[in-house]
């Protein structure tokens, strides 16, 4: 399975290593352009690290939103997604 080319495997994130032992992912949208971030617990260092291709991110970080996760793998904010896809409602 390749990288992902967007989201935090694919480069377009930066990471902040908060004191607390958690991390600030933050960056642009690729669908709105517009920033984004998220705070996750240290166990994100393991999906960065991960050598098993079977392990997916709600592995790491089950407690987290879907859509914190969404924008973690493809660098798609939830506002980018309503944009592409429009409301669940």
């Amino acid at each position: 399975m390749d990288k992902a080319t967007n989201g935090l495997l694919g480069g377009n994130m930066s990471v902040v290593h908060l004191e607390n032992g958690d991390y600030l992912i933050e960056g642009t949208c690729v669908v709105t352009d517009e920033y984004f971030e998220v705070q996750v617990p240290r166990t994100i260092q393991d999906y960065i690290d991960q050598k098993d291709p079977s392990k997916m991110i709600q592995d790491y970080l089950p407690n987290e939103s879907a859509e914190t996760r969404e924008f973690l793998i493809s660098g798609i904010s939830p506002m980018g997604w309503k944009q592409m896809f429009g409301d669940d409602d």
